[in-house]
Order: C-alpha cells, then structure tokens, then sequence
C-alpha cells in the first residue's frame, strides 16, 4: 500500500553542546594541556532519548498508568482526588532524567562525574543548573534535532 514512500526513521537519541545561560558561549571544563603547555577545554556534551521514541513513550505510559492507579485509588476510597504539583514537578524530572542517557565533560573537583541517574537526578533537580535542565528538555522534546535515516520499504 505503501511501497512508493519512503520510509524516515529518526534516530533514538541525539548529542549535543551545551552552551551556557546566555545561549552563546560553549560549556566547557578543562582538559589538561596541549603539547606546548596551553591549557585545553573539553566541550560539556549530552546525549538524550527523543520524547517520540519507543524507550521514552514506554517510559512515559509507565507514569500515566502510575498517576491513573493513584487517581482511581482516591476515587475508591471516596476521597477528594487530588493531584500536586511537587508530583507533576516529580514527573518532569523523571522523565529528563530517564532521558539522558550519556554526558561527556562533566567533572567535581577536575575528577569526571560518571553519568550514572543518582547523578543525573542530582544535575536535573539542582536549580543552579536549571540552564542544562532547560537544554535538555528543547531537545528532548524537538523531532528537528534527530537524524534522519532512510529506510525505504519493500
């Protein structure tokens, strides 16, 4: 039915830069020294699940089914239902935490931090970085930032 189409796959996830808050200049941290004894900065980059892959809408189901349980709790127990927002907050960080799946360039004390999601938890949810947290979510959240990979079907 659909043979003359050509079938467009975005990719799963994308890298980016980060940029600091004025949008313009890159985040960098230090990376030691060239071979003339300059100093040398490393890009901060982040790798991120689109919101419309597979992974992500599972992921986001998971919540919904969540919140719906919940919901349907109250409404047994006869109970004002009630929805807060520190618990739409907590889904929100959630979700970008469960999206970012890889960061380079992230160091404490010139030591790299391992993009583990105790870490990635504690980045998202510090409001000294609500910078990153905000480049996060336009990239999760923008189709135009993913590859497009052809695939044509048979």
């Amino acid at each position: 039915m659909f043979d003359t189409i050509s079938a467009h796959k975005l990719e799963d996830t994308t890298t980016f830069n980060l940029y600091l808050p004025d949008g313009r200049t890159p985040a960098t941290v230090p990376a030691g020294e060239d071979s003339e004894g300059n100093p040398k900065r490393q890009q901060m980059t982040m790798t991120v699940r689109r919101l419309s892959s597979g992974p992500m809408q599972r992921f986001v189901n998971r919540g919904k089914n969540k919140s719906i349980t919940g919901l349907q709790k109250q409404q047994r127990a006869k109970r004002k239902l009630e929805v807060s927002a520190e618990s739409i907050e907590e889904q929100a960080v959630d979700l970008l935490v469960f999206s970012i799946v890889a960061w380079e360039g992230f160091t404490s004390n010139g030591e790299p931090v391992p993009c583990t999601e105790e870490n990635v938890r504690a980045l998202i949810a510090d409001e000294k970085f609500i910078w990153i947290r905000d480049q996060v979510d336009t990239h999760v959240g923008d189709d135009t930032l993913y590859d497009l990979g052809n695939s044509s079907t048979s």
